[in-house]
């Protein structure tokens, strides 16, 4: 949580958002994998790209970088209305391009989703209902959360989630978080 005063209002955020490492591949449906390219290695490329060496860059050390593997739907996202499927409210389902950005910021409320707990009891009949429902009426969801817990109520934030502008893409990553203002 980062908490501050503006303008005589008390703000506090809480970051929602899952990290995105190695350590967490193992969990993913679809895993992932980052390359960690150090200042030192990224010369290599230097050299490539520009002809510039080692010598060209102070200290020795270029720009450090990240080769990053991984699915529109790896760590926490906002799907699409076209995750769901090609049609959303009789009409063409709209990629995470195409989602409009006031759909990404309001009114926040916590729900406890058990769906996965249930459907492993034997009762699927809410199981993927959300997807469903996004068949027959245009929305997005936020998957992949963390820290809800440590939010100090339930209701009575704002939320924020722009998802990366992915052309045609079912679904976008996104760092969301909590506002409480006060």
């Amino acid at each position: 949580m980062e908490q501050w005063t503006q303008d005589s209002t008390e703000v506090r955020i809480y970051d929602l958002s899952t990290r995105l490492t190695n350590k967490s591949s193992a969990f993913e449906t679809n895993p992932h994998h980052i390359e960690y390219i150090t200042h030192t290695e990224s010369i290599h490329e230097s050299e490539q790209l520009f002809g510039i060496g080692p010598e060209a860059w102070r200290g020795g050390c270029g720009w450090a970088m990240e080769k990053v593997t991984l699915t529109t739907h790896s760590g926490t996202h906002l799907d699409a209305p076209y995750h769901y499927g090609a049609r959303s409210g009789g009409k063409p389902a709209k990629t995470i391009d195409e989602v409009p950005l006031r759909w990404c910021y309001g009114d926040g409320v916590v729900l406890d989703d058990v769906m996965v707990e249930e459907a492993k009891a034997g009762h699927t009949e809410q199981l993927w209902e959300s997807h469903y429902w996004g068949m027959t009426q245009e929305y997005c969801q936020i998957e992949k959360l963390s820290g809800l817990d440590q939010l100090p109520t339930a209701f009575g934030f704002k939320v924020m989630c722009f998802p990366v502008k992915i052309e045609g893409a079912s679904g976008g990553w996104a760092r969301v978080v909590a506002v409480y203002e006060n």
